[in-house]
């Protein structure tokens, strides 16, 4: 028992120093969804079937953190980066389908899926979650090596 107790506060012990190896997509939305700003017209939460329906416009699944995402913070404004919703009546550059097909449009490649805009280039998601970076003067994607918790970690929050 005491070694598990150990174990549990060694773990907690590195979550607060910024270890993020330990922490899941929940932990990680979880502290998202605290650090929100304040905005004069929020937006809401996009149901199952509006983040379904998505889906199948565009032809891609969504990896499981990422619908997480979408389902329990896409809505949460904070910082410089603006992940793209799936609600009606957006600005193309918050709406995802329209974000997704200008990635395309621009040479992400259909295996990847282009979720924020970054000043002409685009973070990116393909279908087992890893997250990359679109350059548009590379004409290419590179892959971070992060899932989408770790996106919202380390490039959303800054927390690396």
């Amino acid at each position: 028992m005491i070694k598990y107790l150990r174990a549990v506060l060694r773990l907690i012990a590195s979550i607060l120093k910024g270890n993020n190896e330990y922490m899941d997509i929940v932990e990680a939305v979880a502290l998202l969804i605290e650090k929100q700003e304040t905005v004069p017209r929020p937006l809401r939460l996009p149901t199952e079937e509006e983040v379904a329906a998505a889906e199948r416009q565009l032809n891609f699944p969504f990896p499981s953190q990422y619908r997480y995402f979408m389902l329990h913070a896409s809505h949460v404004c904070y910082g410089v980066l603006e992940p793209a919703l799936v609600l009606p009546d957006l600005a193309p550059y918050l709406d995802l389908i329209a974000l997704a097909k200008r990635g395309w449009e621009q040479g992400v490649s259909n295996d990847h899926l282009a979720f924020c805009g970054d000043n002409g280039n685009f973070f990116t998601i393909n279908q087992s979650g890893e997250v990359g970076y679109f350059d548009h003067h590379e004409a290419d994607v590179e892959l971070g090596g992060g899932d989408f918790k770790d996106w919202i970690l380390e490039d959303w929050l800054e927390l690396d």
